[in-house]
């Protein structure tokens, strides 16, 4: 990411996973964890469980998408 554009007075956040280290500091940059996230997957795969009920906890905001 060019820091012209985090820098841009339209954004207020960007938010990140912390799976790749950040190489400089970037102004109004927020890293995540997904560790937490990707533990539960690997307990439901090697359980033989549906990792589908995870998608909630990665999209809280989002409507549920209607089958096609």
């Amino acid at each position: 990411m060019r820091p012209p554009a985090s820098e841009h007075a339209a954004v207020r956040e960007i938010i990140v996973t912390d799976t790749l280290e950040a190489v400089a500091p970037v102004p109004r940059l927020r890293a995540v964890s997904v560790a937490e996230l990707l533990a539960e997957a690997i307990r439901r795969i090697h359980e033989e469980r549906s990792i589908s009920e995870l998608y909630p906890a990665i999209y809280p905001l989002r409507d549920p998408v209607p089958p096609v």
